[in-house]
């Protein structure tokens, strides 16, 4: 798979899962992170080409309610609604990654 074969809108079939890479998708991390724990939920908020910016929802870093994936991804990282943010390229990395459960 080269990388500009994967565009916003098209599922990608990663390590046996099927992992979306729409803008608004949740998502939930299958390994822990500095700052991130296994399992913790968040939302892509950018697809860059290579990758994609996953903005977490986290206790003490909510995703904002009512704002829309391309306003977090705005988001100065100052502003104190910003959630935690993190790239994942798209050869390399969406295999961390996994639908998140609808609730």
């Amino acid at each position: 798979m080269q990388k500009s074969d994967i565009n916003i809108g098209q599922r990608v079939k990663v390590n046996r899962r099927f992992v979306s890479v729409d803008e608004g998708q949740w998502v939930k991390v299958n390994r822990r992170f500095v700052g991130v724990d296994e399992g913790t939920e968040g939302v892509i908020i950018e697809d860059y080409g290579t990758g994609i910016t996953v903005a977490w929802d986290m206790p003490n870093q909510p995703y904002p309610s009512g704002k829309t994936p391309q306003q977090v991804a705005e988001m100065m990282a100052v502003n104190p609604q910003c959630p935690l943010r993190d790239g994942f390229d798209k050869v390399s990395e969406l295999k961390y990654l996994e639908v998140a459960d609808a609730d």
